[in-house]
């Protein structure tokens, strides 16, 4: 559970730099900083270096040499908040305690789950607000699932279980 965790905070940290990039910008973005590519180790250097990550970190904290801890990212959150919702409700959390949940620990969110962060302050029922999500297509409810494996290893039915009341 410990590696599971800590690789997960690895890949976001090496990978949310360069996200959504193409592996030829990549390269060409490693040759101009001096990094290893195929990546062996965390970015030289990152672009916008003072510009704000998730309205909270400088970019720069994604850097080899700046980097002090694991930088707020939708990746890395979710994990954490899954785990704290399991560590309050069991998995025998409903979908409206993680509602709960959410409108008291989240300050900040993007596309489905910022949706979800309106709905709920503006206090609809959860399934309206999942029946009215414009981005409910999107990824979010992937990244969000992690927790759910970890606490059902080897049993990926069950962790699916808990990973659908979440989405």
């Amino acid at each position: 559970l410990k590696g599971a965790v800590i690789g997960r905070f690895i890949g976001c940290m090496l990978g949310a730099p360069v996200e959504n990039w193409s592996v030829s910008n990549m390269e060409e973005f490693a040759q101009k900083t001096n990094t290893p590519f195929p990546p062996t180790q965390y970015w030289n250097d990152v672009k916008d270096k003072e510009g704000l990550h998730y309205k909270k970190d400088k970019k720069y904290g994604f850097s080899k040499d700046k980097m002090t801890c694991v930088i707020a990212d939708d990746d890395v959150t979710y994990t954490v908040l899954n785990t704290l919702v399991i560590d309050k409700y069991s998995k025998g959390f409903t979908s409206k305690q993680l509602c709960e949940f959410w409108n008291e620990h989240v300050p900040y969110a993007c596309t489905a789950e910022y949706e979800t962060m309106i709905g709920l302050r503006q206090e609809k029922e959860y399934i309206d607000i999942v029946n009215s999500n414009p981005y409910v297509e999107l990824i979010g409810a992937a990244i969000r699932a992690d927790a759910f494996a970890y606490v059902c290893p080897g049993d990926p039915y069950n962790a699916a279980l808990l990973s659908y009341k979440d989405s």
